[in-house]
């Protein structure tokens, strides 16, 4: 499981920004942020929160807890008529695994047909 020392400082870099840079926005010191990164300092939940909002990740992708960075806003996009992502996730995990095979199988052939129609446009 990766660590959420290890998901700031990948974000950081994959943003191209410096810990200064950071620190500054969470009104901390370079030194205590250099800590949140490079040893095993608590990140209390208001730089957790700061953290994510400004990456616009969720709180569960810092932590380590999942590898979806996508903040719970996008489970309310209305995916069909009457039905949202996060209805839809939730469905889909109620379902018995022969349910969520078949489902995806249905997804599989509807991807398949899709993509040929596309070929012949």
């Amino acid at each position: 499981m990766i660590t959420p020392r290890q998901r700031i400082k990948d974000l950081r870099n994959d943003h191209d920004q410096s810990q200064i840079a950071i620190a500054r926005l969470l009104e901390i010191s370079q030194q205590q942020y250099s800590r949140y990164e490079n040893s095993d300092t608590e990140i209390p939940a208001r730089i957790i929160i700061k953290l994510a909002q400004h990456y616009q990740v969720s709180t569960d992708y810092l932590l380590g807890l999942t590898d979806c960075k996508q903040v719970t806003d996008a489970l309310n996009i209305q995916i069909a008529e009457k039905i949202t992502l996060g209805a839809a996730i939730s469905d889909w995990l109620a379902l018995s695994p022969a349910g969520r095979a078949s489902i995806a199988n249905q997804i599989d052939l509807h991807l398949l047909k899709e993509r040929s129609m596309a070929k012949l446009d």
